[in-house]
């Protein structure tokens, strides 16, 4: 099924005083489905469900999610701030997992899974009109300290996305050294950018979530390829610290997986400041080359758990390339100061990254556009 990624920027209200009365249900047609529906929300104070109301889809917000008395969500409610229920009914849609799919013991402290997803069109740019393009996805366990499950990746321009090797022992676990290989075609018709969204759970009992994204683009009618860039963010801190937080270091690599240099580059953390470039530039150029990595680093301290995006900026031939990684940082609940274990009722949202994420998704998918030539 096709997927749909509904992008607004202020609150998403279904109430009598807001935008559509109490009672109003929001229902699904045309073969959509609810599992593959993503109502992302950058207001604030962020979604209201009105009384008796029924709602379909994931709903993805940094701030509040509030359903008054009766409201029924057939998706998701991931937020990053609160979540308030009365009297509500809300159920996982068909496809998607509840909890991890077998019987697992937790371990003794939570650790934040990592996942990292590449992807890279082929051809990159289409000069003498529209075409089929082939993407290629490779999907990999970032943090290595544990197994990850319930791995999915899915295109908002291409679908059915299939894995096609990777799983070598076929277990079904993302093994900390597999890479998980998937392809997809699509006609293009016209220069297209498109996001790519891969999801995997911990395997420590937790079943925290961990979220990448890859974001290209398909030139059209021009014989210029446009740039690709890629980021990978990883703390030094993967277990919780003990209550009252500690300081944490990022290290960032950041590569090219495209055919030209990426110029400009620049990388920003929304939680972390100054972002350092360490290492990279091979040749002293100042340009992102196709086999350089380049390395950055910065240093925060974190008193309660917090999640945090770096994004990956550049650009060639007139077009930009973006890129964002996204992890968490756990800190101990002040109510269990010997055991290190955090506070649970905080893990189950701010681990689910996806809330801020999917906000980020939906301005890189504004954001990458077409520059005037130089």
């Amino acid at each position: 099924a096709d997927i749909w990624i509904f992008q607004i920027a202020g609150n998403l209200t279904l109430e009598a005083k807001g935008d559509i009365g109490s009672g109003t249900k929001v229902l699904l047609a045309g073969g959509a489905v609810a599992k593959n529906v993503f109502w992302v929300v950058a207001g604030d104070p962020g979604v209201t469900l009105g009384t008796y109301s029924t709602f379909n889809g994931n709903i993805l917000t940094l701030k509040d999610i509030i359903m008054n008395t009766g409201a029924v969500l057939n998706g998701r409610a991931l937020a990053q701030r609160e979540i308030t229920l009365q009297s509500n009914t809300v159920t996982l849609p068909i496809g998607l997992v509840a909890a991890v799919s077998t019987a697992r013991s937790r371990t003794a402290t939570p650790v934040v899974p990592i996942v990292g997803l590449l992807k890279i069109p082929s051809p990159l740019a289409l000069p003498l009109g529209a075409g089929n393009v082939v993407y290629n996805y490779t999907v990999w366990n970032v943090a290595r300290l544990q197994q990850l499950v319930d791995v999915t990746v899915v295109d908002d321009k291409c679908s059915p996305v299939v894995l096609v090797s990777g799983d070598t022992n076929n277990n079904k676990f993302l093994d900390i050294d597999e890479k998980w290989k998937y392809t997809c075609s699509s006609m293009i018709t016209a220069t297209t950018t498109n996001t790519a969204i891969a999801t995997a759970h911990s395997t420590d009992g937790f079943y925290s979530t961990a979220i990448a994204t890859a974001i290209a683009t398909v030139a059209v009618g021009s014989p210029l390829p446009p740039p690709l860039i890629h980021i990978v963010k990883v703390p030094n801190q993967l277990t919780p610290f003990p209550f009252g937080g500690g300081d944490v270091v990022y290290t960032y690599t950041v590569t090219n997986p495209g055919v030209v240099a990426d110029k400009n580059v620049l990388v920003t953390d929304d939680k972390c400041s100054p972002v350092y470039f360490s290492s990279g530039d091979n040749n002293g150029n100042s340009m992102l080359d196709v086999n350089e990595t380049w390395m950055y680093t910065c240093s925060a301290n974190v008193k309660t758990s917090v999640g945090s995006v770096a994004t990956a900026k550049g650009d060639a031939n007139g077009l930009t390339a973006l890129a964002y990684s996204f992890v968490n940082v756990l800190v101990s609940a002040p109510d269990l100061p010997q055991t290190g274990l955090p506070d649970l009722a905080n893990i189950s949202w701010t681990t689910m990254l996806l809330s801020g994420i999917i906000i980020l998704l939906a301005i890189s998918l504004a954001v990458v556009s077409r520059r005037k030539q130089i």
